[in-house]
């Protein structure tokens, strides 16, 4: 599998791709480690392929996994998507 010079902004979903998507990200992590996507809703995000640049951006207090630090159309996917329980939202730990 390559990638062409212009790589798309969503991920593939081709058969091949969903067979052995292996191929796909070891290109990715040689070319293109963080790499910018959109998902099929319109929300977008960046896919991180290399072990120590996720260290890196995990540990990085600029950013933060509770959706409420979301931009407000993540907020709003998270609350059409039932991400939020009763008690408080359900993916903050």
């Amino acid at each position: 599998m390559t990638l062409p010079d212009s790589v798309p902004d969503s991920l593939p979903t081709s058969a091949d791709f969903v067979a052995d998507p292996h191929a796909f990200y070891a290109i990715l992590r040689s070319r293109r480690p963080a790499h910018f996507v959109r998902f099929d809703n319109g929300l977008y995000g960046w896919l991180i392929t290399r072990y120590d640049d996720a260290r890196l951006v995990l540990a990085d207090p600029r950013l933060s996994k509770d959706p409420r630090n979301a931009p407000q159309e993540w907020q709003e996917a998270a609350a059409a998507s039932r991400w939020k329980t009763a008690q408080g939202w359900a993916h903050t730990c």
